[in-house]
């Protein structure tokens, strides 16, 4: 990102969309764009006179146009109110030259009573990666559906998207409406200030797992609408996490999807989300 201005509590920023940034359809990935106004709004706030980044809550965002490979897009960024306790923030996303807003966010923030900025100590190896394994397939699963959904799961895997960049998720589960995975949280994942599960990550994932979940039931690619999510426990390096993704319904043109995002050692809920989306005959899904 480049910086274009920072006052107090207001941030913006431009940046052109590479291939890192897009999804399977080489438009600026829904999960990076979450990731992009968690950072910058966490930045304004910081450049605010509480002058702490303060912990996720909620973040919801609703996406209009898309950014194709290429594209400049404006981030602009501010605090709309601070109190002793929380935080509420907003942002949005312009292409430029037009100005043509492609997304909005807003994010809420409290500051914990105890925070410290996470630094790992030297030799400390604590992951445990997961062993390769092939998913419990339900027999109501269509089999055309499942190959690709597989196939749209493969293309991350190899980092041709940015989800692909965090991902490293074993399917666990697939049913006709639902989907299960797990995956450890490793250096890739963390946010800088606690060492945690990262709530850009978080959302990544709840993008991927949904749209996957989405296309094994109905064999169809869709591109995000809205997608909310409440962070409600940290998720430490090293932690195991399981996702349950879900269908709620589809329509003709929407469909209505929500997962979960559990610690698996001990069941604690991470976060929970909503996800819409829409179906559009334009899309498809981009080449290798």
């Amino acid at each position: 990102c480049r910086v274009l201005k920072a006052d107090e509590g207001k941030v913006s920023v431009e940046f052109e969309v590479d291939e890192r940034m897009t999804n399977h359809f080489g438009t600026l990935h829904g999960g990076c764009s979450a990731t992009m106004v968690d950072v910058i709004t966490t930045g304004a706030l910081a450049a605010s006179p509480r002058g702490v980044p303060g912990v996720s809550v909620d973040l919801h965002m609703t996406y209009l146009a898309a950014a194709k490979l290429g594209d400049t897009v404006q981030l602009d960024a501010e605090v709309i109110r601070a109190g002793r306790s929380m935080a509420f923030t907003r942002a949005s996303l312009y292409r430029k030259p037009d100005m043509a807003l492609l997304a909005t966010g807003l994010h809420t923030k409290v500051f914990p009573v105890q925070a410290s900025v996470w630094k790992q100590r030297e030799g400390e190896h604590p992951l445990d990666p997961l062993a390769p394994s092939s998913p419990s397939l339900s027999s109501d699963v269509n089999p055309l559906f499942y190959e690709r959904m597989m196939r749209f799961a493969q293309m991350d895997k190899q980092e041709a998207t940015f989800s692909g960049r965090v991902w490293n998720a074993r399917l666990t589960n697939v049913e006709q409406c639902k989907l299960s995975a797990e995956f450890v949280v490793d250096q890739q994942k963390i946010e800088l200030f606690g060492g945690t599960l990262h709530g850009g990550c978080s959302t990544t994932m709840v993008d991927f797992l949904t749209c996957a979940a989405l296309i094994a039931a109905t064999g169809r690619p869709a591109v995000s609408v809205n997608l909310n999510t409440t962070y409600l426990a940290p998720a430490p390096l090293g932690t195991r996490v399981r996702i349950h993704a879900e269908v709620v319904k589809h329509g003709r043109s929407l469909a209505y999807t929500k997962a979960d995002l559990i610690r698996v050692e001990d069941g604690v809920p991470i976060a929970s989300a909503k996800h819409t989306l829409a179906f559009n005959e334009r899309v498809v899904v981009r080449e290798q």
